[in-house]
């Protein structure tokens, strides 16, 4: 199940923002995950206000 992942590496995928929007909803709901790497993505201005939104009450570092 996703609420159970700690660790997720999403590296090199070519995630734009329509993508980042998803994975930013499922961040909204998962209280497990630690790790998060979304390096050398196309996550640009507003993917990145997706993942700002999303992380504000989580414990992804």
């Amino acid at each position: 199940s996703i609420q159970t992942i700690t660790s997720l590496n999403l590296e090199c995928n070519k995630i734009q923002a329509e993508g980042i929007r998803y994975l930013a909803e499922m961040l909204q709901n998962n209280t497990t995950l630690t790790t998060f790497d979304l390096g050398w993505n196309n996550v640009r201005d507003d993917g990145a206000q997706y993942l700002a939104n999303a992380l504000q009450n989580n414990t992804v570092r």
